[in-house]
């Protein structure tokens, strides 16, 4: 199982070590979770599908950073909470690639939640 580069590891147990011991919690989300979540500037977000997926993003690094994202085996990503706003953590998945010469009839699964950041 391919795991993340050093310095991605380093940052992501450093944030974890800042959210247990300033008491913000992690928002664990799935590929079956919805809605909107809120967090805090400087809480962690963790996603992890169950299968790989095409692309894993969010669509305001300013306010929902990337730490680190593997979309394979298993799609994963850690996010950080930056500052105040409104991001959405969204995914997609097309099973056929562009480059096959006939298209196959898989569907495209899509897949999106809303971190909205409140002020610490």
């Amino acid at each position: 199982m391919p795991k993340a580069p050093l310095p991605a590891q380093i940052t992501i147990v450093l944030f974890a070590v800042l959210a247990i011991v300033y008491g913000a919690s992690v928002i664990r989300l799935t590929e079956d979770s919805s809605g909107t979540r809120h967090a805090v500037p400087g809480q962690l977000v963790v996603v992890m599908m169950h299968s790989s997926w095409t692309s894993l993003q969010s669509s305001d690094t300013s306010v929902v950073a990337p730490i680190s994202v593997s979309l394979t085996p298993i799609t994963r990503g850690y996010f950080l909470a930056l500052k105040p706003g409104k991001a959405w953590l969204q995914g997609y998945d097309d099973p056929c690639p562009v480059t096959m010469v006939e298209r196959c009839m898989a569907p495209v699964r899509g897949w999106g939640v809303g971190i909205e950041v409140w002020p610490g």
